[in-house]
């Protein structure tokens, strides 16, 4: 991953779909407008949720519904991440509306939700070494036996 993008997943347990991505924003640094189709850089992967209008995230100001978008650009908010509390209320007990059905007329709606983010070059980062951890894994153990006996 050493490009300018930012990869992501969004997943629906409940109905066994995702679609992969990236984009070259934070959705919540790239703000809908209004006729701009697409997030900034958008690139589609994977898209088992298929959608004529599937153009990445961004943060909604179109839709007061949700607080991230799939569809920039237009009133619709399916593939959303944030449902608000003053949704419709067909919505707040139906679920999310994750993606247009076969007909592109039925909407899908989906109670469960997970978007996963790339870190890039994570492995560089990490603060801690496994010999350390097996120090403290052993001395909570000791401790514990002392507790014990």
């Amino acid at each position: 991953m050493n490009d300018e993008f930012r990869h992501f997943i969004i997943d629906y347990p409940s109905l066994n779909l995702l679609n992969s991505w990236k984009q070259k924003k934070s959705p919540l640094q790239d703000i809908e407008q209004k006729g701009v189709k697409t997030a900034e850089g958008f690139e589609a992967g994977i898209t088992e949720a298929p959608s004529r209008d599937w153009g990445g995230l961004v943060k909604t100001i179109l839709c007061p519904d949700s607080f991230l978008d799939g569809i920039p650009g237009f009133e619709h908010w399916f593939y959303s991440i944030g449902i608000m509390c003053k949704a419709s209320q067909h919505y707040l007990d139906g679920g999310l509306p994750a993606y247009f059905g076969k007909t592109n007329s039925e909407e899908v709606l989906t109670s469960k939700v997970r978007l996963w983010s790339a870190i890039k070059d994570y492995n560089i980062y990490l603060k801690c070494s496994c010999q350390q951890n097996l120090y403290i894994t052993v001395l909570c153990t000791l401790f514990s036996l002392l507790i014990f006996l």
